[in-house]
């Protein structure tokens, strides 16, 4: 038996020249095919983007139609002088703050005292002085049996709730018991004080050591300023 090697022994015709040519006929039909689908690919991946930015942009237009965010003002503020907070009713704007007067602290001396600083005070049945203040209550520290101006100072330094700083000055003529306001203000401003016996109920005012001295008295005044 007979075996044929090559395409087209025998028979006189190129059937490998012919075979490659058919080849080349159905690459050329589906080259056309094959550009379509990668058209089609390509519009497939366009339609996904676009509705990845849909998606965004229906997102975005979302939060935009919430009326929240239109409620939600924030303050912006320049220096550290001043704080600012914003509510719902707030109108978005730009606003200048002038300062006409700043707040200050309220202070008060005793009347002259004779005698040294650290000698026992008769103090006449008082057991706590009363610090009386513009806006707030009123705070009585306890003061022990025979104080001294320097003990009474230091009872109203070491109470947490006193409210004022205490010292003691010379005016070149006696030692006076000076109180100066923590905070400023006219609340805290302290306006002035009285000794009371506090085993009495309620406490009952007395003469006490000494008193305040009207003169010496500045009283604390709130900031004041124009929007």
């Amino acid at each position: 038996m007979a075996t044929i090697t090559s395409l087209g022994v025998g028979s006189g015709l190129d059937l490998t020249g012919l075979l490659d040519q058919l080849q080349e006929a159905e690459r050329g039909k589906l080259a056309p095919i094959t550009l379509q689908k990668k058209q089609q690919q390509a519009k497939i991946s366009a339609y996904g983007q676009l509705q990845t930015s849909l998606n965004s942009f229906q997102d975005a237009v979302a939060k935009l139609n919430d009326p929240k965010l239109y409620q939600s003002l924030s303050a912006n503020v320049r220096g550290d002088a001043i704080k600012a907070t914003t509510s719902a009713s707030a109108l978005p704007g730009s606003y200048r703050v002038e300062v006409s007067q700043l707040a200050t602290s309220g202070t008060l001396a005793s009347n002259r005292i004779t005698g040294e600083k650290n000698a026992a005070l008769d103090l006449q049945g008082a057991t706590a002085i009363r610090l009386n203040f513009g806006g707030a209550d009123s705070v009585d520290i306890a003061i022990a049996p025979n104080s001294s101006l320097e003990a009474i100072r230091n009872a109203i330094n070491a109470h947490k709730d006193a409210g004022v700083n205490a010292t003691i000055i010379n005016d070149g003529e006696g030692y006076r018991l000076a109180l100066s306001s923590k905070a400023t203000g006219a609340d805290a401003s302290i306006e002035g004080f009285s000794f009371v016996d506090t085993s009495q109920a309620p406490a009952a005012t007395v003469a006490g050591p000494f008193s305040e001295d009207a003169a010496t008295k500045r009283s604390g005044e709130n900031a004041a300023l124009t929007v």
